[in-house]
């Protein structure tokens, strides 16, 4: 995927196109961003060895445990304390534990995890 990216092949470039960027107002509970599902599952790799697969990933320990105290005028509900929620489009070739297992790598240098 990464190779075909830089390549700029369109079908690699839907993949990142459809997966999440992260958006603006974190600190102000705005944990949630699922990317763009019905792009992502339209993806077709060339000769159709796969197709773009919408995974979502949930982690812990990214977000500050008390997110009152970054905006104590906008408290946040504590059933909305999710940390973050965000998607990524991965070929259907990937199974669940390889989608976490990369995340986990990732998270790993900001000491959170995917669950």
């Amino acid at each position: 995927l990464f190779d075909s990216f830089l390549r700029y092949e369109i079908w690699a470039l839907k993949m990142v196109d459809a997966s999440s960027k992260g958006g603006p107002g974190l600190l102000d509970g705005n944990v949630m961003d699922l990317g763009n599902y019905g792009q992502c599952i339209s993806v077709v790799a060339p000769g159709e060895l796969f197709r773009g697969q919408h995974c979502v990933i949930e982690t812990r320990g990214i977000m500050p445990a008390d997110m009152d105290s970054m905006n104590p005028k906008r408290p946040v509900l504590p059933t909305l304390r999710l940390d973050l929620m965000f998607s990524v489009c991965v070929p259907s070739s990937c199974t669940p534990s390889d989608v976490k297992t990369h995340m986990d790598v990732a998270l790993n240098s900001v000491n959170a995890t995917s669950i």
